[in-house]
Protein backbone atom coordinates (compact mmCIF):
# COMPACT_ATOMS: atom_id res chain seq x y z
CA UNK A 1 0.00 0.00 0.00
CA UNK A 2 1.51 3.45 -1.25
CA UNK A 3 1.59 5.58 2.01
CA UNK A 4 0.21 9.04 1.14
CA UNK A 5 2.16 12.21 1.03
CA UNK A 6 1.63 14.58 3.62
CA UNK A 7 0.18 18.09 2.80
CA UNK A 8 0.66 20.99 4.79
CA UNK A 9 -2.64 22.36 3.61
CA UNK A 10 -4.58 19.29 4.54
CA UNK A 11 -3.97 19.90 8.45
CA UNK A 12 -5.11 23.18 7.94
CA UNK A 13 -8.25 22.64 5.97
CA UNK A 14 -9.47 19.87 8.88
CA UNK A 15 -8.84 22.59 11.19
CA UNK A 16 -11.80 24.44 9.77
CA UNK A 17 -13.93 21.32 9.71
CA UNK A 18 -16.51 21.11 12.60
CA UNK A 19 -14.67 18.98 15.71
CA UNK A 20 -17.79 17.41 16.59
CA UNK A 21 -21.28 16.78 15.78
CA UNK A 22 -23.05 19.83 16.06
CA UNK A 23 -20.34 21.94 15.63
CA UNK A 24 -20.07 24.31 12.55
CA UNK A 25 -17.45 24.29 10.12
CA UNK A 26 -15.91 27.96 9.95
CA UNK A 27 -15.92 29.15 6.41
CA UNK A 28 -12.83 30.78 4.99
CA UNK A 29 -14.52 34.67 5.25
CA UNK A 30 -15.05 34.08 9.08
CA UNK A 31 -11.70 32.36 9.40
CA UNK A 32 -9.94 36.34 8.17
CA UNK A 33 -12.36 38.24 10.11
CA UNK A 34 -11.29 36.33 13.29
CA UNK A 35 -7.65 36.40 11.80
CA UNK A 36 -8.12 40.50 11.73
CA UNK A 37 -10.36 40.84 14.78
CA UNK A 38 -8.54 38.52 17.07
CA UNK A 39 -5.48 38.66 15.95
CA UNK A 40 -4.72 42.19 13.55
CA UNK A 41 -4.03 40.31 10.84
CA UNK A 42 -4.83 41.28 7.35
CA UNK A 43 -6.20 37.77 5.30
CA UNK A 44 -8.16 37.64 2.90
CA UNK A 45 -10.08 34.08 1.03
CA UNK A 46 -7.38 33.58 -1.25
CA UNK A 47 -4.63 33.47 0.85
CA UNK A 48 -6.43 30.73 2.61
CA UNK A 49 -7.34 28.89 -0.40
CA UNK A 50 -3.34 28.72 -2.08
CA UNK A 51 -2.47 28.11 1.48
CA UNK A 52 -5.00 25.08 1.82
CA UNK A 53 -4.33 23.83 -1.45
CA UNK A 54 -0.59 23.62 -0.43
CA UNK A 55 0.70 25.96 -3.42
CA UNK A 56 2.17 28.69 -0.95
CA UNK A 57 3.09 28.07 2.94
CA UNK A 58 1.49 31.12 5.32
CA UNK A 59 4.34 32.51 6.98
CA UNK A 60 5.06 31.94 10.87
CA UNK A 61 3.19 34.56 11.71
CA UNK A 62 0.25 32.80 10.19
CA UNK A 63 1.14 29.51 11.75
CA UNK A 64 1.40 30.54 15.29
CA UNK A 65 -2.44 32.79 14.64
CA UNK A 66 -3.45 29.07 13.32
CA UNK A 67 -1.93 27.10 16.24
CA UNK A 68 -3.32 29.72 18.74
CA UNK A 69 -6.31 30.10 17.65
CA UNK A 70 -7.15 26.78 17.37
CA UNK A 71 -5.45 25.55 20.46
CA UNK A 72 -3.20 23.14 18.25
CA UNK A 73 0.49 21.88 18.72
CA UNK A 74 2.94 23.83 15.61
CA UNK A 75 4.10 20.20 15.49
CA UNK A 76 1.25 18.73 14.31
CA UNK A 77 0.23 22.16 12.00
CA UNK A 78 3.64 21.67 9.99
CA UNK A 79 3.47 17.53 9.91
CA UNK A 80 6.29 17.03 12.28
CA UNK A 81 3.55 14.42 14.05
CA UNK A 82 0.63 13.07 13.79
CA UNK A 83 -0.66 13.11 17.00
CA UNK A 84 -3.46 16.07 17.45
CA UNK A 85 -2.11 17.63 20.56
CA UNK A 86 -3.41 20.65 22.48
CA UNK A 87 -0.86 23.68 22.77
CA UNK A 88 -2.34 23.54 26.73
CA UNK A 89 -1.66 20.24 26.56
CA UNK A 90 2.15 20.98 26.87
CA UNK A 91 2.57 23.03 29.97
CA UNK A 92 2.09 19.78 32.26
CA UNK A 93 3.42 21.84 35.19
CA UNK A 94 3.84 25.16 35.76
CA UNK A 95 7.36 24.79 37.25
CA UNK A 96 9.73 24.45 34.12
CA UNK A 97 11.91 22.21 35.81
CA UNK A 98 9.10 19.76 35.87
CA UNK A 99 8.24 20.24 32.61
CA UNK A 100 11.41 19.60 31.27
CA UNK A 101 11.74 16.49 33.19
CA UNK A 102 8.24 15.66 31.42
CA UNK A 103 10.00 16.46 28.17
CA UNK A 104 12.85 14.29 28.95
CA UNK A 105 10.57 11.28 29.85
CA UNK A 106 8.47 11.64 26.41
CA UNK A 107 11.52 11.44 24.16
CA UNK A 108 12.53 8.21 26.58
CA UNK A 109 8.92 6.86 25.90
CA UNK A 110 8.71 8.09 21.71
CA UNK A 111 11.57 5.84 20.86
CA UNK A 112 11.20 2.87 23.40
CA UNK A 113 10.05 -0.42 21.33
CA UNK A 114 6.41 -0.59 21.19
CA UNK A 115 6.37 -4.01 23.68
CA UNK A 116 8.79 -2.85 26.12
CA UNK A 117 6.46 0.79 25.66
CA UNK A 118 3.13 -1.49 26.84
CA UNK A 119 4.65 -2.83 29.67
CA UNK A 120 5.98 0.48 31.00
CA UNK A 121 2.16 2.07 30.42
CA UNK A 122 0.79 -0.89 32.30
CA UNK A 123 3.54 -0.45 35.35
CA UNK A 124 2.79 3.03 35.28
CA UNK A 125 -0.61 3.33 35.69
CA UNK A 126 -0.49 0.63 38.42
CA UNK A 127 2.16 2.44 40.29
CA UNK A 128 -0.46 5.24 39.75
CA UNK A 129 -2.79 3.86 42.50
CA UNK A 130 -0.06 2.94 44.71
CA UNK A 131 0.41 5.13 48.04
CA UNK A 132 3.00 6.96 48.67
CA UNK A 133 4.96 4.65 50.99
CA UNK A 134 4.31 1.79 48.94
CA UNK A 135 6.01 3.59 45.63
CA UNK A 136 9.33 4.50 48.42
CA UNK A 137 9.06 0.35 48.75
CA UNK A 138 8.70 -0.14 45.28
CA UNK A 139 11.76 2.16 44.19
CA UNK A 140 14.19 -0.06 46.51
CA UNK A 141 13.47 -2.86 44.90
CA UNK A 142 13.78 -1.01 41.61
CA UNK A 143 16.98 -0.02 42.42
CA UNK A 144 18.87 -3.39 43.41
Amino acid sequence: MKEKKFKFGDRLKELRKPNKEGDKRITMEELCGIFSEKYGLTVNKAMISRWENGSVVPDNKHLITYANYFNIDLNYLLGLSNIKRKITDFHIDSNPKKDKRFAELFSILGDMEDKKFEIIEDIVKELCNLDIEMLKAFKKIVKK
